[in-house]
């Protein structure tokens, strides 16, 4: 049985692959439209966070901006893919240079604060540079670009970026050092208590303390104290059928037509517990439906994970909480 990180990374590569039967076309119509194009504030954006950059990275990074085409706006702007195409083929890859991390599986990479003069004072938002495979994958805004700026065709000028920062070196190609295990000791009793003699069980080691500190200082998000305990431990544990929980390098964050998500565990076969950036702090489940509304379920990771796996999700989120609370 896959999990659901399983079934949403082949759709996607369906999804891809379907798609690149027609974005080659779209791409070259949409050229005679001024579409695909990477926007003002967009390049304003990736130029500050070239120019923070320094050696062979700031190299490669110019030549993938200057080579990189095609940028697809999604969610009101909130969300650009960024892509290549040559004639009529897309996601034209193989002769651009690469930078160290060549992960398949996208992590956010580079942040920057914009802020943008209004009438009422100034507008501060935070926005994300994705890497995938060695390449500039995404650019993530928390707030939809016309709420920031006040209108779609900012002027540039007025604008700042600000407070660059970088969750790991992109030249380097294992930022992390994670190690695969499959030893049990480390973890809490109430994580442990769920392990069958029979269940298979994957566990990586845990990111070094100053790596965890500096994820941390990166994605600026409020996670819940015993959360941190236990990535103190093991930054990934799957216990098969059962549990994913992913620690600070393999958190999942992905964009939804009303929510940015950072998804932090997931319960197989049933859903996801999520952070929401935006959002008040605390924990929410999403299940397996895309087009869920989030559930508020608390601020303890450890009392939500084992009400879903002991009195099931269903019952779980309705007797406990009320979709009002949100």
């Amino acid at each position: 049985m896959k999990t659901t990180l399983e079934i949403w990374q082949d759709e996607y590569k369906s999804y891809g692959e379907s798609r690149s039967r027609y974005v080659g076309t779209v791409y070259q119509l949409s050229r005679l439209f001024g579409g695909a194009k990477l926007r003002d504030y967009e390049r304003v954006i990736l130029t500050s966070i070239g120019d923070a950059l320094t050696g062979e990275a700031a190299a490669i990074y110019q030549t993938q901006l200057e080579q990189l085409n095609v940028f697809s706006h999604m969610v009101k702007g909130q969300y650009c893919g960024i892509d290549r195409v040559i004639g009529m083929k897309p996601r034209s890859f193989d002769n651009m240079p690469r930078l160290g991390f060549n992960s398949s599986y996208y992590r956010p990479w580079a942040r920057a604060i914009i802020e943008y003069p209004l009438e009422n004072g100034a507008s501060k938002s935070r926005v994300d540079l994705y890497l995938k495979d060695g390449i500039l994958n995404q650019i993530m805004f928390v707030k939809r670009p016309q709420e920031i700026f006040g209108t779609r065709r900012p002027d540039t000028n007025k604008m700042k970026v600000d407070e660059i920062d970088f969750m790991f070196d992109a030249m380097d190609p294992d930022p992390f050092g994670l190690i695969r295990t499959h030893d049990t000791s480390c973890l809490p009793d109430w994580l442990s208590g769920f392990i069958s003699h029979s269940a298979a069980v994957n566990i990586s080691s845990p990111l070094s303390e100053p790596v965890r500190r500096k994820i941390l200082d990166y994605l600026d998000l409020s996670f819940p104290e015993d959360y941190l305990e236990l990535v103190a431990r093991t930054d990934f544990f799957r216990l098969k059928y059962v549990l994913e929980v992913y620690g600070l390098s393999n958190l999942f964050h992905y964009m939804t037509p009303h929510e940015h998500v950072v998804r932090m565990a997931e319960i197989e076969g049933e859903g996801s517990l999520c952070m929401l950036r935006g959002r008040k702090p605390g924990l929410y489940f999403i299940d397996n439906n895309w087009d869920h509304i989030p559930s508020f379920v608390g601020y303890s990771f450890r009392d939500a994970v084992c009400k879903a796996l002991t009195e099931g999700v269903e019952d779980w989120i309705k007797d406990d909480y009320d979709d009002e609370d949100n």
